[in-house]
């Protein structure tokens, strides 16, 4: 069943959902001891199921990087994705030893174009002087972009970075 139309509510639980819960256009997650194991949609006051997750079906991906302004010296970048259906969920880090001239925000490939416009959360730690503060991370035209939680450019070395995105894809 394709995802078309706004997602109104994203639910997490253990069981299958029920009919009787969560609006039109709402996602569900069914965990098991941390795991995503399907993605349900709700349409037409009833739940469907959109995609069954293999909890060892991560696959690898190495997504470029560039930033808003000027360019990084020095730097490592990982990730991995899980397709369902029309969603992806993209996990990242990357290490900046050299910001040379990069400024503005960090931008990243995503392994599937994003049908745009969703958010994910990260988190800068580990150098620089700044310790715990959190990323917003968004899908743009041609990848993700990560800045600060306040607006202000998140490029600062040596800095490690994680990022998490949950996004529809077509």
């Amino acid at each position: 069943m394709p995802l078309i139309g706004t997602i109104t509510t994203i639910s997490v639980g253990t069981t299958v959902p029920s009919n009787a819960d969560g609006l039109d256009g709402g996602i569900y997650f069914r965990i098991s001891g941390g795991v995503v194991l399907s993605v349900w949609k709700k349409d037409s006051g009833a739940w469907a199921i959109i995609g069954d997750i293999n909890p060892t079906a991560w696959t690898s991906f190495t997504p470029s990087v560039a930033t808003e302004t000027g360019t990084l010296t020095t730097f490592t970048a990982t990730a991995r994705y899980r397709k369902v259906g029309n969603f992806v969920i993209y996990n990242g880090s990357l290490q900046i030893t050299n910001a040379g001239t990069g400024g503005g925000y960090i931008a990243a490939s995503l392994p599937f174009a994003s049908i745009g416009g969703q958010n994910g959360a990260g988190h800068m730690f580990a150098g620089g002087g700044v310790d715990g503060v959190m990323l917003t991370v968004a899908t743009i035209p041609f990848g993700l972009a990560l800045w600060k939680y306040d607006g202000t450019t998140a490029i600062t070395a040596p800095m490690a970075y994680t990022f998490s995105i949950t996004y529809e894809t077509t």
